[in-house]
């Protein structure tokens, strides 16, 4: 359980893969470009980076992502 919501471990991995897969697809975005959409800082970067700084709300470890 996680503030008050209960899920299941299936819930769980399912959402670990989920996140494993974005988190590699934004750094791969990243290592073409200096923003998420170009060499310009956008809403995207903006809307990204708030709900990346949520992970440490909930104690996800994002130290394998250095671009995080």
């Amino acid at each position: 359980m996680i503030h008050g919501i209960h899920s299941t471990e299936d819930e769980l991995k399912f959402y670990a893969i989920y996140l494993k897969r974005t988190l590699d697809l934004i750094e791969r975005w990243l290592s073409q470009n200096t923003y998420l959409c170009g060499s310009e800082i956008s809403i995207a970067d903006l809307s990204a980076a708030c709900e990346l700084i949520q992970g440490r709300f909930i104690e996800v470890d994002l130290s394998k992502h250095p671009l995080t």
